[in-house]
């Protein structure tokens, strides 16, 4: 949909599944132009589907306007949870574990080699290894960033 995420902008939403369980709309900017973006939205919404198929029948989310308002309707702490499981599905799907682990372990063996060391799992060069690491699963270094903490491989290395 052209210009979804401005239409829908107090709920930053840059896409839904409709209620029919058919359809996936998503800002066409996003769709064309941020692919790892688009990716992660895609698949957070299938997460919607597999996680919340009851709660979309209950609310038939058919359009941004219907969406928009079932965001208004649900209580802060349902929809944050809500969201998250979303969110941490998406990440699951696009990152699986074992080819985290692999790949991250390829890239930290790599960064120690050439004299980088990590202090800890905040070390701010975390940052530079997630992105290393996010081009093999085309998604942000963020989720990169939140898979390992999520799965403890960056407090494995300590």
């Amino acid at each position: 949909i052209p210009g979804l995420k401005r239409l829908l902008g107090e709920a930053e939403i840059e896409g839904f599944l409709y209620s029919n369980f058919k359809e996936i709309a998503i800002d066409l900017d996003v769709f064309n132009d941020r692919i790892a973006r688009a990716r992660f939205t895609l698949a957070h919404e299938i997460g919607h589907l597999v996680l919340h198929k009851e709660m979309y029948s209950k609310y038939k989310v058919g359009g941004f306007k219907e969406r928009l308002q079932f965001v208004r309707e649900i209580p802060d702490e349902s929809y944050y949870w809500f969201e998250w499981q979303a969110k941490a599905f998406a990440g699951l799907i696009l990152v699986p574990r074992d080819a985290l682990k692999e790949i991250a372990a390829q890239n930290l063996s790599l960064a120690k080699d050439m004299g980088v060391r990590m202090e800890d799992p905040e070390d701010p060069k975390w940052g530079y290894i997630c992105e290393g690491i996010r081009k093999s699963f085309n998604v942000s270094s963020q989720v990169i960033d939140i898979r390992m903490g999520k799965d403890g491989l960056k407090n494995s290395i300590f």
